[in-house]
């Protein structure tokens, strides 16, 4: 019968720290990933000519052929934004609908997609509104 192997405390220790100083590795590559690609980006808005535009403008600049890429991941990181700002909130007014923190229509679902309909479009429409020339920053 085979026992355990004896305990080695610098094996314990060894791996108590592996969890950090994976994270310390993982940190430093994302911090230069992040950098290696907003440095293009940071010369770019320095052009007043593409200064509207710098990752259409760059795209083929930084990536080459695969430019593509850069525009079809800033469109996906738009969209993902749109629904990281409007769905969480209209849960939230969906939720205090139900428990008639704000009038009860907010709580309604569409019969069909089974989503909050009413608090959607309400949050859709009040995130849209800062957007219209009355509001805008000058």
């Amino acid at each position: 019968m085979r026992g355990l192997a004896p305990h080695d405390a610098s094996s314990s220790r060894a791996s108590a720290q592996a969890p950090a100083a994976h994270g310390s590795v993982n940190s430093k590559g994302l911090a230069a990933g992040k950098l290696g690609l907003a440095s293009p980006t940071v010369i770019g808005l320095g052009n007043a000519s593409i200064a509207d535009d710098v990752f259409f403008a760059l795209k083929d600049a930084t990536l080459g052929s695969l430019g593509w890429v850069l525009v079809l991941a800033v469109s996906v990181s738009a969209l993902a934004t749109c629904q990281t700002t409007i769905l969480p909130t209209a849960r939230g007014i969906f939720a205090m609908g139900v428990y008639k923190a704000v009038p009860e229509r907010f709580a309604r679902t569409n019969p069909t997609f089974h989503v909050p309909e009413p608090a959607t479009w309400t949050m859709g429409i009040a995130v849209k509104v800062p957007e219209t020339e009355e509001c805008r920053v000058r």
